[in-house]
């Protein structure tokens, strides 16, 4: 890559890869805000179920954050990253670019259109999306348009070798589609469609996030510290816990219900694997900053980076302790894994993929960061509400998992049962309430890191913008 601060001289030399890229980093920021907003409010649904109702009744309004953040923010964001990482990784501009730029206005369009029919009643009931199936199809497509275009770009590499971040990208690109397509194959039945439904949670959690936002994080890392990768094999460990197994995390959710006994095992033991493959990055990240920690401290998108990464390492371990069958007995179908799904989607999506987004904005943008202070208040509100939440929900959780596996001892008629149950309740409400107040700071946060993405692209002063060199044009 080479650099200019000439603006004037950027428009005319600049590939149509560049544009691409900042249309998918900057303008999905405005669905992260939004679904911040719209995820605190369904957290507080759940403490205050009689406040809402109709088009925001608890269960369509989760639906609706989540399309807001899955089809609004976290896809068209991680492609952007995709087509940031492509051009400088493999020496070649971004191929089928006319495909790509369209997917971005085209995730927005299905975003609003899935929102405002599911809010008015017209969803599936498959959850995370509740989306119908001629919506389904839309995402689907949409999904499938990263791969297209990686492969088209990898083929005309340029690059002799295969820089780590391309490993990562390039398995989200295709792991994304076959995903969204099989979790949402009509004709199975309850057990089924369950199945389905913890799948896509763990799957976009490892197949999307966590691969998008390694890759991502060890370029915008050895690109800013100017220091080579720390340990290449550590890296490598990451890669292929994230391909194998990690998505086991998901039928660990059912454990004790419908599913076979040896699901439950398998996927408990399986799903060990995303805490490894998130420790092992961690370490590789952390031995390529060695001791540039200060630097780390100054700069927002690796502040963000090193925020994300840590939050991600105590989800992966909450997630695969509560994943055997003992602690599942306990935990399953209560607040902990909102909680958990909550730090994921808002807490570790955002840090990760803002921070590659912050770090390689000024870069494609030709602007600096528009404040830099603001840009760090908000890392620090997003991490301190999450980790509210997080640890919130872990707690109520816990109370109400006590209190039902202590209820179903207790001996008598149903009716002394039932009440055991909701008298044991009060204390776990309490903290739910708790998960409501920091999802509100959380949001705060994110609506800031959203602004601050949208404002160097609007009133970030000019800086150095790199300019793509192809090996044919040296």
């Amino acid at each position: 890559m080479a650099a200019t601060g000439q603006r004037e001289e950027m428009r005319e030399t600049s590939p149509a890869t560049e544009r691409v890229a900042l249309s998918h980093l900057v303008f999905p920021a405005g669905f992260l805000a939004l679904g911040a907003v719209l995820a605190a409010l369904s957290v507080a649904s759940i403490r205050f179920p009689s406040l809402f109702s109709g088009p925001i009744s608890p269960g369509r309004l989760r639906a609706i954050a989540a399309i807001a953040l899955v089809v609004g923010w976290l896809v068209p964001a991680g492609s952007g990253v995709i087509y940031y990482l492509l051009p400088r990784l493999t020496g070649t501009p971004l191929a089928s670019q006319k495909l790509a730029e369209g997917a971005g206005p085209l995730s927005a369009l299905v975003a609003v259109a899935g929102m405002v029919v599911v809010a008015l009643g017209g969803g599936d009931g498959l959850a995370p999306l509740l989306l119908p199936w001629w919506l389904d199809v839309a995402v689907a497509t949409i999904a499938t348009v990263p791969l297209l275009v990686t492969l088209q770009t990898l083929r005309a590499r340029n690059e002799q070798g295969v820089f780590v971040s391309v490993w990562f990208v390039a398995a989200a690109a295709v792991w994304l589609p076959i995903l969204y397509v099989a979790t949402n194959l009509p004709g199975f039945a309850s057990v089924g469609r369950a199945l389905q439904e913890v799948a896509f949670d763990a799957g976009f959690t490892t197949t999307w996030i966590v691969a998008i936002g390694i890759g991502g994080g060890l370029y915008a890392v050895t690109k800013t510290t100017g220091n080579p990768l720390g340990n290449r094999q550590m890296v490598k460990v990451a890669f292929w816990s994230l391909a194998f197994a990690s998505v086991w995390a998901g039928p660990a959710r059912l454990a004790f219900g419908a599913t076979p006994d040896w699901l439950d095992r398998i996927s408990a033991v399986l799903g060990l694997a995303l805490p490894v493959a998130i420790i092992a990055a961690t370490a590789g990240m952390v031995a390529t900053i060695d001791r540039s920690w200060a630097e780390v401290r100054s700069d927002p998108g690796l502040m963000s980076l090193a925020s994300g990464m840590s939050l991600a390492v105590l989800l992966a371990v909450l997630g695969a302790a509560a994943g055997f069958r003992s602690p599942a007995g306990t935990l399953g179908f209560t607040a902990f894994w909102d909680a958990i799904d909550y730090g994921w989607t808002l807490g570790v999506a955002t840090l990760l993929f803002s921070g590659v987004i912050l770090q390689g904005l000024p870069a494609i943008a030709g602007r600096r960061l528009a404040d830099s202070g603001s840009s760090m208040r908000a890392i620090r509100l997003t991490v301190i509400g999450t980790l509210g939440v997080v640890i919130s929900g872990v707690i109520a959780g816990l109370l109400t998992g006590f209190v039902w596996t202590g209820a179903s001892f207790v001996g008598g008629t149903y009716a002394g049962l039932a009440e055991t149950w909701t008298a044991g309740l009060g204390p776990a409400f309490v903290f739910i309430g708790f998960m409501a107040l920091f999802g509100v700071v959380a949001a705060i946060g994110q609506v800031m890191v959203a602004l601050a993405i949208l404002r160097t692209l609007t009133s970030g002063r000019a800086g150095i913008q790199e300019v793509l060199v192809t090996g044919e044009t040296l």
